[in-house]
């Protein structure tokens, strides 16, 4: 958990830092020095800003960005007035070369990825109860195919990440009319289904954020209504989600399932696997003294946890 005085706020996004120790930040990241024996901060080299000059492009964003392997930049983006993504690629020193736009997205909610010389990013459509799309390109921004999953809309993907046999893992939440569960589904190396799952109690329950781990299989995490958990009968004042971190075989079969967090609302918006086995999850948390929403930072052991005294249901959709 990070917090401290108003300018001293710490905002939980993706950063990437490269062969050379340099890091490149996405926008609205704001830091600060949390190590008072930390005298020098690093140094601004460049900046940068892309967009119209009539009004057209007002309120775009960059939502990922990535190091190519010639030391350039690779960004993706939403423009905010109109239904296009917007795939950037930028030299070392932050001079656009050149820029492919992608029609009729509402939302990009996963990062851009690298994959077989080229890139992928998921989306949804601006049009309600749209399917999740699931889009791959050359290393030119040049689209070689799509795929929709979903076809009601149910479905959400919030994480994609590539798969050691060359395919993708897609996470999120799939929607029901008691509220939604956590879904994890597996493509091969062209975005065709292979599997997919979904996990869950009563309420509402997704995944933010998926890894492959080192033996295969895959961690997610993510939120999970804990409201009607007997433990806490009686003391919850309004709702209660907990952090949820869970762990699956490589054929998204359940290992085990932990939940973190205290009476009020509890996340985990992104989870890595650390060098000593275990995990390292970011989010935000209610439940600490102050009782206000403070930036989250938890780290777990490799515990096994016996999925036989897990209240999680597991449903096989293959």
């Amino acid at each position: 958990m990070f917090s401290g005085s108003t300018y001293d706020i710490v905002q939980l996004r993706p950063f990437y830092q490269y062969s050379d120790g340099s890091t490149i930040i996405e926008p609205d990241f704001v830091s600060t020095n949390l190590n008072p024996k930390i005298k020098e901060a690093p140094y601004e080299e460049w900046n940068r800003s892309f967009g119209g000059i009539y009004g057209r492009f007002a309120g775009d964003n960059v939502w990922s960005v990535q190091q190519t392997s010639d030391d350039g930049y690779i960004l993706l983006g939403k423009m905010a007035q109109n239904p296009w993504v917007e795939l950037i690629k930028i030299d070392e020193t932050g001079n656009e070369q050149w820029n492919k736009t992608f029609g009729d997205f509402g939302y990009i909610p996963s990062g851009l990825h690298f994959h077989y010389g080229g890139y992928i990013f998921v989306g949804f459509s601006q049009n309600y109860r749209s399917p999740t799309m699931l889009v791959k390109t050359d290393v030119n921004g040049n689209q070689q195919w799509s795929r929709k999953f979903g076809q009601t809309g149910d479905y959400s993907v919030y994480s994609v990440q590539n798969t050691l046999d060359g395919g993708y893992i897609l996470a999120g939440m799939k929607d029901s009319w008691t509220g939604s569960d956590a879904w994890l589904l597996k493509t091969d190396a062209n975005g065709n289904e292979q599997w997919n799952k979904t996990f869950g109690l009563d309420g509402l329950d997704r995944v933010n954020s998926v890894v492959q781990t080192s033996d295969g299989g895959y961690v997610l995490a993510g939120q999970i209504d804990t409201a009607k958990n007997p433990d806490f009968k009686g003391q919850i004042l309004y709702e209660n989600y907990d952090a949820w971190l869970f762990k699956t075989d490589a054929n998204g079969n359940l290992e085990w399932t932990k939940t973190i967090g205290g009476l009020k609302r509890d996340t985990a918006n992104f989870v890595q696997q650390t060098s000593d086995g275990g995990y390292v999850i970011a989010g935000t948390t209610e439940s600490d003294s102050s009782g206000d929403i403070e930036n989250w930072l938890v780290k777990v052991a490799d515990v096994k946890v016996d999925t036989t005294q897990s209240q999680v249901i597991i449903y096989d959709n293959t």
